[in-house]
């Protein structure tokens, strides 16, 4: 998990863009994948009153259920 990253959607007032490409092959191994990019999403759903612009590109092959869970 990047907490990096979560820490600083956290701190934006007014969050109006993310754009998030991602390619994890190398650091699958150290990861769990579906953990980084859930705590992620769900910092970004706090953000969602502010949020216009969002872009995600996903180099795995994974099938992800959370960021429908989460824009439902």
């Amino acid at each position: 998990v990047n907490r990096g990253i979560i820490k600083l959607i956290e701190v934006q007032r007014k969050l109006k863009y993310f754009e998030w490409e991602d390619d994890c092959d190398e650091f699958e191994e150290y990861f769990d994948i579906v953990d980084i990019y859930e705590e992620t999403f769900l910092a970004l759903a706090k953000k969602a009153d502010t949020l216009i612009h969002f872009i995600t590109n996903f180099q795995e092959e994974y099938e992800f259920t959370f960021p429908s869970r989460i824009l439902s």
